[in-house]
């Protein structure tokens, strides 16, 4: 959830109804296409980047935010309109140029990284990449497995309780800040990379700072920059299957890059699209929570604790927001679970390379785009949401099964092509319904 304060639970009553009748289902390329695994945010900031505002740069005078004429209030009649999709991309460009920035600076080591880690763990003279399914290699995957199983999984026990936390605190003191934060403690876990690569400093400092950059979770001043810039509530679902398309198209050139690149060209790619992403940040990106912050400076500030209570009783306002909430933990409990397992049965089991593992990221996007322009909007027109979700479900429940089933692989690229699409639909469907 992006927030759990008040202004979350204005959201919820006022847009979950709007998107179960108006999300409209036409035979175009991305208007389809429902919201994020989760569908709340925060109405706090009044601020959207219309279609008609100035390209905002650095001056020598100011910084980037918006003006107060370029405001517009969230009760206005433009806030039922859909926006076109092309409306919609233009509002999300400079979102747009920092996940795509994100993209490259990990996506061109992550495959390495991979194998890397494995060798690491193997120990001795072992070469996890031209040799992944070595006995050496196969004990290595295992331990680094469970390295991540518990890892991720105090990260992750924190970075809830700060994703609520953090969306709370840029109502009132601005978005632009903690991303400022996350893009600075990026560079650490890359900056851990090039040391072990090039001066052979131990791994374990990549893999102790890579969970405590994740533990660092922004996805609430995501979700709250996201109903900033996309005013009309109307737009909203449409707005996030506008950005995740994008995301994918902009991220296929990297796996790419990833599959071609050495492990120490590709650190050095990272750490130069780490810095570039820097001066993005801080010079390009605007501020959208202006008038959030001027507003808010005079109310109570919640404490953490107050935030965490309120956002369980957003919880239970409504018998349907808690089964939703039930099936999206069950789905990341089941996918936190075959991640932690997949991972070192393609590589050290299956013996998939570096090419192979790249290609399966590569098909993998390629699925969930299909599924979500040409499957989803047919699927609910047939069946309806709740139908929808029941085979998304049902997919979701026989995929490791058949995973397991794999001997080679070959046999997983093509299983996850077919499946892992209309697996991610199930959470655009909840959003939808």
């Amino acid at each position: 959830l992006a927030q759990a304060s008040r202004p979350t639970t204005d959201f919820l009553e006022a847009t979950l109804p709007a998107l179960g009748r108006n999300l409209p289902f036409q035979a175009s390329v991305v208007r389809q296409m429902a919201s994020s695994p989760v569908a709340v945010s925060t109405m706090a900031s009044p601020t959207v980047l219309g279609a008609k505002t100035p390209p905002m740069g650095p001056s020598s005078a100011e910084e980037p935010v918006l003006k107060d004429s370029e405001a517009q209030a969230p009760d206005s009649t433009d806030s039922a309109t859909q926006l076109p999709v092309h409306v919609i991309a233009y509002r999300l460009r400079f979102m747009f140029g920092l996940i795509w920035l994100t993209t490259l600076q990990y996506g061109a080591i992550a495959p390495s990284v991979l194998y890397m880690s494995t060798t690491f763990f193997a120990g001795g003279d072992a070469d996890c990449e031209a040799l992944p399914d070595s006995p050496a290699c196969q004990r290595g995957a295992a331990d680094l497995a469970f390295w991540k199983g518990v890892s991720k999984g105090v990260s992750h026990s924190i970075a809830w309780i700060l994703a609520l936390a953090l969306g709370s605190w840029s109502d009132r003191h601005g978005r632009r800040p903690l991303f400022r934060a996350k893009a600075v403690l990026s560079i650490l876990p890359i900056g851990a990379l090039a040391l072990y690569i090039g001066f052979d400093v131990s791994l374990f400092a990549y893999l102790v700072l890579a969970p405590l950059y994740d533990t660092f979770d922004i996805n609430g001043v995501f979700l709250a920059f996201m109903s900033d810039v996309i005013n009309e509530r109307q737009s909203r679902a449409t707005a996030f299957g506008v950005l995740i398309v994008g995301v994918v198209v902009g991220a296929a050139p990297v796996f790419v890059i990833a599959a071609l690149l050495p492990a120490s060209i590709a650190v050095v790619v990272s750490l130069v699209v780490a810095g570039l992403k820097l001066g993005y940040i801080f010079t390009l990106f605007p501020e959208t929570s202006h008038h959030a912050l001027s507003d808010a400076s005079n109310k109570p500030k919640p404490t953490i604790a107050e935030v965490v209570k309120q956002s369980f009783q957003v919880f239970r306002r409504n018998s349907f927001i808690f089964r939703m909430v039930l099936v999206l933990v069950l789905a990341g409990v089941s996918g936190a679970g075959l991640g932690a397992v997949a991972t070192p049965v393609v590589t050290a089991y299956l013996g998939m390379q570096k090419r192979e593992t790249t290609l399966l990221g590569f098909l993998c996007g390629c699925s969930v785009i299909a599924s979500m322009v040409g499957l989803l909007p047919r699927l609910m027109a047939s069946v309806g949401p709740v139908r929808s979700l029941r085979l998304c479900l049902g997919i979701s429940a026989a995929f490791p099964v058949l995973f397991a089933l794999c001997a080679t692989g070959y046999q997983v690229i093509i299983l996850c092509t077919l499946l892992v699409g209309p697996m991610f639909l199930e959470f655009p469907i909840i959003s939808s319904i």
